[in-house]
């Protein structure tokens, strides 16, 4: 068996302005690896990552431990798990925050599909790759988008990637010209281009349409860090809640072995387990009952 291809490692991405957006890295995963994601979240099964690792490392993968069509987190778990075994034997420095990504949420997994896209162009060496038969054709193949994002500047492109999108039609269907004698209306310009807009007057509407978008996004991305914390706090009240049970709950055994005790008190037994009930520790009170009070 040859030396095993140690990968060319990279750092963190969320700074970088190269940086794709989520319908680019959807479009990428689809066009490269014949999937049919629709959103980010979909990539906390870890599978797809499992067969870029694959594509990079050729038969690396033993596709029998990946599980494509996931149901239950502990499936996605595993998948994890293979990746990172992976990482590890590839000599990958990067780990994987298994039990943040399974969960499912935007953040975490789009921030992580970022680095690992910038890993997958420093590493990739357009080896051709059927990414459908080597998976056996499950996890979905036809249906998907078929226009892909460009890729980073240098980066090699997969078997199937396109680096071309298609682009928006700008040409104006003329229909036949009609026998009708054509009027000419009193101000308007020769050639039916009175209502056209200026190059400026087009750059500013391009600039701001451009600045609206940046708006949104960045609403987005906030929106999303604001569901973030308020599932955190919802997770963080629901322990504490356990909590305060708990407690009440092993207060009440201790109370009842307390006046068990009292009731037998006379019994060696018992002033052994009120001992260590009152017990406290160096520099600890206990506070006083409201009905010992001194009246002064």
């Amino acid at each position: 068996m040859g030396e095993v291809r140690q990968a060319f490692n990279v750092h963190s991405t969320s700074q970088q302005s190269d940086n794709l957006s989520r319908h680019d890295i959807i479009s990428w995963i689809n066009s490269s690896l014949q999937m049919n994601y629709t959103k980010i979240e979909q990539l906390s099964n870890g599978a797809a990552y499992c067969q870029f690792m694959d594509m990079l490392f050729p038969k690396t993968l033993a596709f029998k431990k990946i599980k494509f069509n996931t149901k239950l987190e502990h499936e996605s778990t595993n998948n994890f798990k293979v990746l990172q075994s992976l990482f590890k034997k590839h000599g990958v420095d990067r780990e994987v925050p298994i039990q943040r990504l399974v969960k499912g949420r935007f953040q975490d997994n789009f921030e992580f599909v970022q680095w690992f896209k910038r890993f997958f162009d420093v590493n990739y060496e357009g080896n051709p790759y059927d990414p459908l038969a080597a998976r056996g054709g499950e996890g979905g193949a036809s249906g998907g988008p078929s226009n892909v994002s460009m890729p980073a500047a240098g980066a090699r492109k997969p078997m199937g990637y396109t680096a071309t999108r298609t682009a928006p039609s700008t040409a104006i269907c003329n229909k036949p010209s009609q026998t009708k004698t054509p009027t000419t209306r009193v101000g308007a310009r020769p050639g039916g281009v009175g209502n056209r807009m200026s190059p400026a007057s087009s750059a500013a509407a391009v600039s701001n349409g451009a600045a609206a978008g940046d708006h949104s996004l960045e609403l987005t991305r906030v929106q999303r860090a604001l569901d973030d914390m308020n599932l955190q706090n919802e997770e963080s009240r629901n322990t504490i809640e356990a909590l305060e049970k708990e407690k009440e709950f092993y207060f009440g055994k201790l109370r009842d072995i307390e006046v068990l005790c009292q009731e037998q008190e006379e019994t060696d037994f018992s002033k052994s387990i009120l001992q260590i009930l009152y017990a406290t520790e160096d520099g600890f009170a206990p506070p006083e009952a409201e009905g010992d009070v001194e009246e002064f």
